[in-house]
Parts: structure tokens; sequence; C-alpha cells
């Protein structure tokens, strides 16, 4: 006996909770407060199910802006006041539905393959029945999400967009596939940067190189030879007018030994950095990744003149 009161005392706590949710989004849905009252309403109508809480429902969602929402709750309400024989509210109800049906576009899914037992479908988390593909679901333009699966099998998401239209928009959901396959990942590498290969010079121009090295450093080291003879020739004639007194004479001779000196010095550099560069280039093969340079650079040395090479290899 006490098993059987039981329950039933629980049930008639439901449905006075259910209505007392039911009157305070009454209340709130008067002062304009649709989100609170809306989330009142579904949680009544979860508690205890009734057909005027269902439209009630519907209304709020219209007045909050949720279209879809209040389209699907007008549907199911008008189908409802069929069942139990109320045409008053089935009139009510379908004619939310078709006042909301202009701001909607039908959405037709198509199913690929065969609809696996206990399927499901969801668009904005929100459960669609399966039912409702046949003539297409009603739905706001906008960003949506749709989520297909069924049990022991992987789901599908995948967004969409819905746009302003003539006509119904398509979307196709895969076939679903088992949770046990494996999806094999290829991961593309990009290819190694070659190292570049030296390309080595033609012999025939090798030689060309080596000649004129050479030639050049033949030419500097014969200038300064003979200008080194001529500032030598000079300086001693400078020394020997000053043994009795540095005139005018011994300075102008002075000055071309100190001429002279420029040219053999310079001329001594020529000879070599041909020389080096000309056995540099004989002995490397002429390979391309062989840099010289020569830097000439001018520092005093002991005597007079100035003079200095440094080869980078």
């Amino acid at each position: 006996m006490l098993a059987t009161i039981q329950p039933a005392l629980a049930e008639s706590d439901q449905r006075a909770r259910a209505q007392s949710l039911f009157e305070e989004a009454r209340a709130q849905m008067s002062q304009g407060d649709f989100g609170t009252a809306c989330d009142k309403l579904a949680e009544s109508q979860k508690l205890d199910p009734a057909l005027g809480t269902l439209l009630n429902l519907a209304l709020c969602n219209e007045q909050r802006g949720r279209t879809q929402d209040a389209w699907q709750q007008y549907t199911h309400a008008a189908a409802r006041a069929r069942v139990v024989g109320d045409p008053e509210r089935e009139r009510i109800a379908n004619e939310g539905a078709a006042r909301l049906l202009p701001s909607l576009r039908r959405l037709e899914v198509t199913v690929t393959g065969v609809v696996p037992a206990g399927a499901w479908l969801r668009i904005d988390d929100v459960p669609i029945d399966l039912q409702l593909l046949e003539g297409g679901i009603p739905i706001e333009f906008g960003s949506h999400e749709l989520a297909w699966g069924a049990p022991g099998k992987r789901v599908f998401t995948e967004r969409f967009q819905v746009s302003p239209g003539e006509g119904a928009q398509t979307f196709v959901v895969p076939a679903l596939v088992d949770e046990s396959e494996l999806t094999s990942t290829v991961t593309i590498q990009a290819a190694p940067t070659p190292t570049p290969i030296p390309t080595p010079i033609p012999t025939r121009v090798r030689w060309p190189l080596v000649i004129t090295a050479y030639g050049l450093s033949a030419v500097g080291a014969s200038t300064a030879v003979v200008y080194g003879v001529k500032a030598s020739q000079a300086w001693d004639e400078r020394n020997r007018i000053c043994e009795e007194r540095c005139t005018l004479a011994a300075k102008q001779a002075g000055d071309r030994a100190d001429s002279y000196a420029w040219v053999a010095n310079g001329a001594g550099v020529l000879a070599l950095a041909g020389a080096a560069l000309g056995t540099f280039w004989l002995l490397s093969g002429g390979t391309s990744n062989a840099s010289t340079h020569a830097a000439l650079s001018a520092a005093p040395v002991p005597g007079g003149g100035y003079a200095q090479v440094r080869l980078t290899f």
C-alpha cells in the first residue's frame, strides 16, 4: 500500500511544480521577460507535458526571436491538438506556424545509403524528428551546425549556411562509418632543400684566368724592379748632393726617389697578388664555391712608401 502511495505523491508534487512554473512564466511574459519565461515553460513542459504549455512555449520563443524553435513547437502542438480533438488549439498552432514560415527556408536533408538503427539528427544541438526529413525542415537564415550519428557509429558534424532564396536548400549527409574503423592519416612532409652542388668552372675558362694572373704578376714584378732601381739611383743622387749642401736639386732628387718607390711598391703588390691568384686557380680545380678575394691596402713600410696585400681564400 505504501509503495503505491509514494509514486502518486511524487507525481502530484511534480504537477504542482509544473503548474507553478507555468504561472510564473505567464507573469514574466506579460512583463516582457521572455528569456526567463521561456526557460520556465520548457522546464514545466518536461515535468508535466501539456498542450497549453507547449503553445505558450511556442508563443514565447516567437516573441524571443527563436523562430525555428517556435515553428517546431507550433507544429508539434497542432499535431497533438489534432490527436486529442481540440480544433481551436489546432487552428491557433497552425496559424502560428504559417506566420513564421516566411522567415524560414526549408532544408532538405538527404541521407546517403541506409539509415542505421537508432540514428539521430541534431541541428544546433536541437534533436530533429527523422520523420520530418521527407517534407523538409524549416530553418532560420544564417550559420548552423548539423550533427548526424547512430549507436556504434562515428558522429558526422559540419557547419553550413542557410541563405534566403526560392525553393528548398539541400544538405547531403554521408553514410555513417563504424567507430572501430581506423582512418589512416597521411602526413606529407616537405622535401628537404637539396644542398647546392658546386659547379666546376670548365677547363677552357680556368687556364685563361691562370695565364692572365701570372701575366699581371710578371708585369708587376718587372715594373717593380725597374722603378726600384730608379728610386735607388735618385736617392743616391740626393745623398751625394747633400754631402756638400742640400740644395733644391737635392730636394727634387728626393721627391723623385719617393715617387719611384711608390710605383715600385704598387707594382710589387700587383706581382704578389697575381702570383697568388694564379697559383690558387691552378691548384683549386676551378670550383665555383671557392671564393677568392685580393684586398689591397696601404700601410707605411720602413724606408718610405706604402704597400700591403691581404688575400682571402
